[in-house]
């Protein structure tokens, strides 16, 4: 009787340590599934950083090259100004340089001439 007795209270007490361990059991699951999510949930967000930095990445470079071609193309209309302008100045001082050296050859033009006439007449 004595042994049935001890049967009976090791039976009672694998029921109450097997009910804990699934207890034990079903609450770490439940923790890992938890934590598993929280990983996908980090993984999802990771990524879709990332993919933001790619396009935030995409969008400065092609912000940079926009730049670039608009201060290359600025920088020729300002090149074509200045030589037009310089051009425009060069065939002025050519102008005003060509009428004083034909005033002047004309002045000297004249004093020959004005020398010379006693001499004709």
């Amino acid at each position: 009787r004595k042994l049935q007795e001890s049967f009976s209270c090791l039976e009672q007490s694998l029921i109450s340590t097997k009910a804990k361990l699934s207890g034990d059991l079903e609450q770490s699951q439940r923790e890992a599934l938890g934590r598993a999510d929280e990983l996908r949930q980090l993984l999802r967000s990771e990524s879709l950083a990332r993919d933001e930095h790619s396009r935030c990445v995409h969008d400065l470079l092609a912000g940079e090259r926009e730049a670039r071609q608009e201060y290359e193309q600025s920088t020729q209309e300002r090149l074509a100004s200045a030589q037009s302008q310089l051009q425009e100045q060069l065939a002025a001082q050519k102008s005003s340089i060509e009428g004083a050296v034909g005033h002047r050859v004309a002045e000297q033009l004249s004093a020959r001439d004005a020398q010379l006439a006693p001499m004709m007449e």
